[in-house]
């Protein structure tokens, strides 16, 4: 568990760096710290218990309740029965639009002005986060790894400036770590040839 957690503070380092990135203020701790938060929740289910079920539930609730704080929509309004409360539809548009958006706005883009794509910035660091926990508790260094590469690369492509080369070269060495502690206790040329691979 120790080199579980170890390997999800780096991940959630390296997959928050990258998608702030796209955003030219100062960090906003205040809202990337809950969600963070949030990501966690997923991982300790997966470590309390090993039912698929509860993992899943985990992940749909703690989703629920990110989507609720990236876009401002009171989870309360979850009423399908009341035309005068939605949620689900508020949510769905916020996270079409704010990725639509991410094609025409200019990036780094001012989340003042762009407050959609400041909500996915924040949904996206949530859900990778989450999902590279849940693999790591689970020891699955493949599919965290293969996650984490996605999440590092897919806001590098949107926006390649500043330093891409040294993200990538931090990304590459969270991979190696991930295949290297989890998979490496038995098999350690192993783990890192596959790290290497995934990486190149």
């Amino acid at each position: 568990m120790v080199r579980a957690g170890f390997l999800l503070a780096l991940s959630a380092t390296l997959v928050t760096a990258s998608w702030l990135r796209l955003e030219e203020q100062s960090l906003p701790w205040k809202e990337v710290l809950p969600m963070l938060a949030l990501a966690l929740i997923p991982a300790l289910a997966a470590q309390l218990t090993r039912s698929r079920v509860g993992i899943a539930a985990a992940l749909v609730g703690t989703t629920l309740f990110a989507a609720s704080a990236a876009f401002e929509v009171p989870l309360s309004d979850a009423r399908p029965r009341d035309p005068q409360h939605d949620f689900f539809g508020p949510v769905l548009h916020g996270i079409s639009q704010g990725f639509l958006d991410f094609y025409d706005a200019e990036l780094p883009f001012n989340r003042l002005d762009f407050q959609l794509m400041h909500g996915v910035v924040l949904l996206a660091v949530f859900g990778f986060v989450a999902l590279i926990g849940v693999f790591l508790v689970r020891r699955e260094p493949v599919a965290a790894s293969l996650t984490l590469v996605v999440a590092v690369g897919w806001p590098a492509t949107l926006s390649p400036g500043g330093s891409p080369l040294r993200l990538g070269a931090f990304a590459l060495l969270g991979v190696l770590a991930i295949l290297f502690l989890l998979r490496g206790e038995a098999r350690p040329l192993r783990g890192l040839a596959q790290g290497a691979a995934i990486g190149g």
